[in-house]
């Protein structure tokens, strides 16, 4: 579960190493889960030669991994990951990835969520 003001890490190569949660799209609850849709605000960038994305930017993502216990509940196991993590998309283009590639292994709850552009990028699905 993430909740509103949460910082989340960004494991790709967007030049954007943290981002702060605003809000969670599409969702009554005040927590976010995984393949859940949200609005960031850019907190620190890596670089600063590279002028696309600025500190306080407000983009939307998705939410790929959370320190929280989720099950499967057809296998009978629980998964967790070592840290909150989102991946960034364009602010106009719902669709549109800023990064080309992603560094974490994803969990297979996003094919569920149509997230399917996401999962053919990863380096491994769990």
């Amino acid at each position: 579960m993430v909740f509103k003001e949460s910082i989340l890490f960004v494991p790709d190569n967007s030049n954007v190493l943290f981002v702060k949660l605003i809000k969670v799209l599409k969702n009554k609850k005040q927590h976010g889960i995984i393949g859940n849709d949200i609005v960031v605000s850019v907190q620190i960038i890596k670089k600063e030669k590279d002028q696309k994305i600025k500190k306080g930017d407000v983009l939307k993502g998705v939410i790929i991994q959370t320190r929280k216990k989720f099950s499967r509940k057809n296998q009978g196991c629980f998964i967790n990951f070592n840290r909150n993590c989102a991946i960034l998309f364009n602010k106009n283009q719902q669709n549109k990835l800023i990064g080309s590639r992603i560094q974490v292994a994803l969990p297979k709850e996003l094919r569920n969520k149509k997230k399917m552009k996401l999962l053919s990028i990863a380096p491994c699905v769990l």
